[in-house]
């Protein structure tokens, strides 16, 4: 507890990654727009967080993903994007997918929200430097 007596979240250490999480399914449309990442691959991803103890551990047809809570004009906005991240791209940013469940501890996290968006697109500095 803080000294203001709020639970304080524990954020792993960089050596020490969650290891289980929770199933959910990934919706997308007819394209694939997320430039070869986990939408483009898999139908499920496994979502590793602080906040959930989840019984499955991420595999190579449901990967880890992770929530990250952001606020923006004061109202939270929620997104999820891969825990591993490809080096020397910018991203993550929106493929045009969303992640849903109906596991319980999915909709206790970030309600009222039904689904989550996947942020799982990558770009080459090169080709992101050409929509200026």
């Amino acid at each position: 507890m803080s000294e203001h007596g709020w639970l304080e979240a524990r954020h792993p250490a960089p050596e020490e990654k969650p290891v289980r999480g929770i199933r959910a399914q990934i919706y997308r449309g007819d394209g694939d727009f997320s430039n070869g990442g986990i939408s483009g691959r898999c139908k499920e991803v496994t979502i590793i967080d602080e906040h959930i103890i989840g019984p499955f551990e991420p595999t190579e047809d449901a990967p880890a993903v992770r929530l990250v809570r952001r606020y923006i004009g004061g109202k939270p906005s929620f997104y999820l994007t891969p825990v591993d991240a490809p080096e020397g791209m910018v991203g993550p940013m929106m493929g045009g997918c969303y992640v849903g469940s109906s596991d319980s501890r999915f909709a206790k996290l970030w309600e009222p929200y039904g689904a989550i968006p996947l942020h799982d697109r990558w770009e080459t500095v090169e080709h992101y430097a050409t929509y200026d």
